[in-house]
């Protein structure tokens, strides 16, 4: 219930789609205990409901599922509908609140990308803010544009770069690290050798 809260409090919209997504799942178990689907079901919508009316949300629907939420007993699916209802509602309600997203098209993407993946302040959070998306947001559209994980994305993009400046340079490691968008030369040399199987010290000297 913690992280609903909190995430209705970012507006992060997709964070509250996962975390209702686990909440119904759970509920809708036939091994649940009748009480506890009760208990959480009552606190899933109490929480719902504190959120739509943080928006003003304050119509005869609302009015209408409050009336059935505590003054009746409900099924499961009833339960369930009831939760998926209420949440879709405040999630429409916040999407509108907030301010357009710029494009984040591959290109788009890879743009920022080539202008700030080097610099060891670039992070997911910055191209998110970039791109007025949240954090879980652009993390999923990033998967589903590029078709790769954010940080494997960059990671192997660093170390790509990392092997080209270990073959052309005499640079030493934690300048390379540096260049490449590492603050921490550990780091480097772990990513380094998780990507390539060896460490940058021993790739260098492999191609000498």
């Amino acid at each position: 219930m913690q992280s609903l809260e909190l995430f209705i409090l970012k507006n992060d919209i997709s964070a509250i789609e996962s975390v209702m997504e686990r909440i119904i799942a759970y509920i809708g178990h036939d091994g649940t205990p009748p009480h506890i689907v009760r208990a959480v079901y009552l606190n899933t919508v109490t929480v719902l409901f504190n959120g739509l009316q943080r928006f003003g949300q304050s119509d005869q629907s609302l009015l209408q599922w409050t009336s059935v939420t505590y003054l009746h007993r409900c099924t499961i699916v009833q339960m369930i509908d009831i939760m998926r209802e209420s949440g879709r509602k405040l999630c429409d309600l916040i999407r509108c609140s907030q301010p357009p997203s710029r494009t984040a098209s591959p290109d788009d993407i890879l743009a920022f990308i080539e202008r700030k993946g080097m610099y060891p302040e670039f992070s997911l959070q910055l191209i998110a803010d970039h791109f007025s998306m949240s954090i879980s947001g652009f993390s999923y559209h990033f998967k589903k544009t590029m078709g790769q994980n954010f940080k494997e994305y960059i990671d192997q993009l660093r170390i790509q770069k990392s092997i080209v400046l270990l073959r052309s340079s005499d640079d030493t490691l934690e300048l390379i690290a540096r260049q490449v968008g590492y603050s921490n030369t550990s780091s480097f040399i772990r990513t380094f050798k998780k990507i390539v199987g060896m460490t940058p010290g021993q790739y260098r000297d492999s191609n000498k």
